[in-house]
């Protein structure tokens, strides 16, 4: 029952925050504002730096109204360590200038340099998010949302965590007021999870139970890179009230157009270092991403424009 009556405090604080502050906050204090009315102006949109396995933190940007965004992950590192090759493809939607769905797919495919012999998909990723002002302080950005993660059974025992995870989450982020282009975050969340007939293994430094989270940190962008500091802290509810504390200092580079032939969308890289401490262990673990991404609206724009100028020639 304590699961459920957390999972219900979530959605309840997280309905009636949107209730309450959709009245009160003017168009101007959620859209984008112009980058010369001073330092407290969010200058792109921080959504774009999450590249899962780097900078997980969920922050409250959401996509662009009626849009639709394709986002490719490939876990390259596979190639070194795992029998499969995972290769996540998502797309994220704008159902208006607050709310954003997203559909992610994990297929795998046989590492040709290891023992894989097979391919399909590992796992299934639902999310949602709906984006707020806290009347109380409209530089404030926030946003409420739910995550849901299924395996696939019969996929590779080592590509799934053999659970169904069952997330909500309520986050908050604000520019600094004296320093241009930072901003600090703050993440809370309450997961359940629930056994799945996909066989499978949760990671000894992640939660074998429900937990709660909280992550907190910043972020700062000079030019084409992206610097991330996050602490999180999650606390398990089975009986051995376990902790877990993360530290992770991230970097995400945006890789200029001439260096990828320029080809459509954006190519990102990122590094990290995760120095986690849980029960009694402690590690450290370097992680390496790339992703490409694209929006087809601004890409159809881009087209249409150049079709336009081509013909007035």
């Amino acid at each position: 029952m304590l699961r459920l009556h957390v999972l219900a405090a979530f959605v309840l604080a997280a309905v009636t925050s949107v209730h309450a502050s959709d009245g009160d906050a003017s168009p101007s204090a959620v859209e984008t504002p112009n980058p010369e009315e001073g330092t407290l102006q969010r200058l792109w949109k921080w959504s774009d730096t999450r590249v899962r396995g780097i900078f997980e933190a969920i922050l409250p940007d959401t996509q662009e109204r009626k849009t639709l965004r394709l986002s490719v992950q490939p876990h390259f590192s596979d190639l070194l360590r795992e029998d499969h090759v995972r290769f996540p493809v998502g797309l994220i939607y704008g159902f208006n200038r607050r709310t954003e769905g997203e559909f992610e797919v994990e297929p795998y495919f046989a590492n040709p340099f290891k023992d894989g012999e097979d391919a399909g998909v590992a796992n299934l990723r639902l999310s949602f998010k709906r984006r707020w002002t806290p009347s109380i302080d409209q530089t404030v950005d926030a946003a409420a949302g739910f995550v849901v993660v299924r395996p696939i059974p019969g996929s590779p025992y080592e590509l799934t965590d053999g659970v169904n995870r069952y997330s909500v989450f309520t986050t908050f982020a604000r520019p600094s007021p004296t320093i241009p282009n930072l901003e600090a975050f703050l993440n809370l969340s309450y997961d359940v999870l629930v056994p799945s007939s996909a066989e499978g293994e949760i990671r000894e430094y992640e939660p074998k139970d429900d937990f709660a989270r909280i992550v907190l940190g910043g972020l700062y962008k000079r030019n084409a890179l992206t610097y991330g500091l996050s602490l999180g802290w999650a606390h398990t509810f089975d009986g051995e009230e376990t902790n877990f504390v993360t530290v992770t200092p991230s970097v995400v580079y945006d890789v200029p157009s001439r260096f990828t032939f320029n080809s459509r969308g954006q190519w990102q890289i990122g590094a990290a270092i995760a120095a986690r401490r849980y029960g009694d262990e402690t590690d450290i673990d370097l992680r390496v991403r790339v992703r490409w991404r694209i929006d087809f609206k601004k890409e159809w724009r881009e087209w249409r424009d150049q079709r336009s100028r081509t013909g007035e020639d």
